[in-house]
């Protein structure tokens, strides 16, 4: 690589640093809670947790959005049921971006606030992948539709689930698959407990009207 051509690409690792310094400090001023490694909370409540996450390449920098449900086991900000928002510019100011994706997260993601609401953003949006399918099947669960839920994840949907999430299935299927209600709920408070480190307890708004 020329001496040109590694100064150009200094540069732009420089900037892209910087102009994420910028948002995050434009998303802290408007109420975020940051929940490190680019993610920041914009709600949480009983069932969903959302918000903005600073994301992308070194030298390429995107404000993406999240929405995720609170009875998972979450050991980081998965990014798979949002949608990157807004592809950030050298030439843009960061409070123009964050605008920007402020206004597209409060339309989208801020309305969401149970595992029905979830359920239809994902049928809504078309959301498809394994992390689409588990959470359908928990939200599911979580509103006492065991028998729906049971029926949901056949065969065929289960073998789109990934590793990340099979591994967990045997904790609940087997009280699904008998209705056992109170063993189902039992297993997605412990599931909370674990994602509660991440995002915290009790209600959060960063300050967002519906």
């Amino acid at each position: 690589m020329s001496l040109d051509k590694i100064r150009l690409v200094s540069a732009d690792l420089i900037s892209a640093a910087i102009k994420r310094r910028a948002i995050a400090r434009v998303l802290e001023k408007n109420g975020f809670l940051h929940l490190g490694k680019g993610g920041w909370l914009g709600f949480r409540g009983r069932d969903a947790v959302s918000g903005l996450s600073i994301e992308g390449s070194p030298s390429d920098t995107y404000i993406s959005s999240f929405i995720l449900p609170t009875f998972d086991e979450l050991h980081f900000v998965g990014l798979s049921l949002g949608r990157r928002l807004v592809h950030c510019s050298h030439d843009s100011s960061a409070e123009r971006e964050c605008e920007s994706a402020v206004a597209a997260y409060r339309s989208e993601l801020l309305p969401i606030r149970s595992a029905a609401d979830i359920v239809k953003y994902l049928d809504d949006s078309k959301k498809d992948g394994f992390y689409s399918i588990w959470t359908r099947y928990l939200c599911f669960l979580r509103n006492g539709h065991l028998e729906k839920a049971h029926t949901y994840l056949d065969e065929e949907h289960q073998s789109q689930l990934h590793a990340s999430v099979l591994r967990r299935l045997p904790e609940i299927g087997p009280s699904v698959a008998k209705g056992d209600a109170v063993g189902v709920a039992h297993v997605l408070e412990r599931w909370e407990e674990v994602s509660s480190l991440i995002f915290g307890k009790g209600e959060f708004s960063a300050g967002l009207s519906r």
